[in-house]
């Protein structure tokens, strides 16, 4: 068992210091299981989207860590990942992946469906 914590900040702008948003800790009884965190946004709505790069997934979970979906697998093909990083949401809620080992970006829906990529 990998043992984990996690804090999360925000600032509400650029001219503001970052704030404690929440924490979460994993011990003996995980919530969430994640190997390798590579991004992480919040949906603004009580929810984060984490990029996980050893399994090559799309997790979403609540402020409490509970998982709520894991999408996504290992591969080359569209809506699969290698080393997901970098991790961005739009206004619609829309996230963007950096897909790394892929070259690419991968568009994906609030609810988790794969829409489309570039690269």
């Amino acid at each position: 068992m990998v043992s984990m914590a996690l804090a999360v900040f925000g600032r509400p702008s650029l001219a503001e210091p970052p704030s404690f948003l929440f924490s979460w800790r994993t011990f003996e009884d995980p919530l969430v299981e994640l190997d390798w965190v590579g991004g992480i946004v919040s949906d603004g709505a009580g929810h984060y989207w984490i990029t996980e790069l050893v399994a090559n997934q799309l997790v979403k979970i609540t402020e409490d860590g509970d998982e709520v979906l894991r999408v996504g697998s290992e591969g080359e093909n569209p809506g699969q990942l290698q080393q997901p990083r970098g991790l961005a949401r739009d206004a619609s809620g829309n996230l963007y992946i950096a897909d790394q080992i892929n070259n690419r970006i991968q568009k994906w829906g609030p609810d988790g469906e794969f829409l489309l990529e570039w690269g």
